[in-house]
């Protein structure tokens, strides 16, 4: 019975989760990773696939907290896998929505590794999956979940120039900020849309 036992791990992952955050504490973190890899084994991506990409997606968040514990490399690199193998099944063509918030997850993700890896490349690949997703996230359907991404886009592509002085990138840094400033201000989230403001007048000033 696939499906009982890993609602049954599904389950007892939760309960880890809500242990973790009322303690703050990576353990239950670890035994809850295990549960989902667990539901990935019982399940398989051809028999039960969106549930199967659903345990990596939950497989990718907890790897992402345990990061900040330690080990963040190995845990963020785990994390990066587990939520490549649910675009396997969570397409742009299938599920747009789910696909865009997907690839936004895995930009943020290969941003912070960025912070611990030598070289572009993970900043590159995350400015990749946020342009990706800039044309599912578009501003005139949802422009909170749009300026979330070009916000996150503006920092990666900030990020690059100062490693290698590629004007277009610095450009491609400010629009994305200006834009992200404007949607924050027009929906009333202040403290965002000044940070936003502030990235961009660094970018003004240089």
């Amino acid at each position: 019975n696939p499906m009982g036992y890993a609602l049954t791990q599904n389950h007892m992952a939760s309960a880890l989760l809500a242990l973790s955050r009322r303690d703050s504490k990576p353990e239950p973190l670890k035994y809850a990773a295990e549960c989902y890899r667990n539901i990935v084994a019982a399940l398989g991506p051809h028999t039960h696939a969106n549930d199967w990409a659903l345990a990596q997606i939950h497989l990718g968040d907890v790897l992402v907290n345990l990061s900040g514990y330690s080990d963040q490399e190995k845990y963020l690199k785990g994390a990066s896998v587990a939520y490549q193998s649910a675009l396997k099944v969570f397409t742009r063509q299938s599920m747009p929505g789910p696909w865009a918030q997907l690839m936004n997850q895995l930009g943020v993700t290969l941003m912070t590794l960025s912070e611990t890896a030598e070289g572009n490349r993970p900043l590159e690949q995350a400015a990749s999956c946020f342009r990706q997703a800039l044309e599912v996230r578009r501003r005139d359907v949802a422009p909170l979940l749009w300026a979330q991404t070009a916000n996150n886009l503006g920092a990666v592509t900030f990020s690059i120039y100062r490693n290698n002085n590629n004007s277009a990138l610095l450009n491609e840094a400010a629009s994305c900020f200006e834009g992200a400033a404007q949607v924050y201000s027009e929906q009333g989230r202040a403290d965002t849309a000044r940070v936003a403001n502030n990235n961009l007048e660094r970018i003004r000033q240089m």
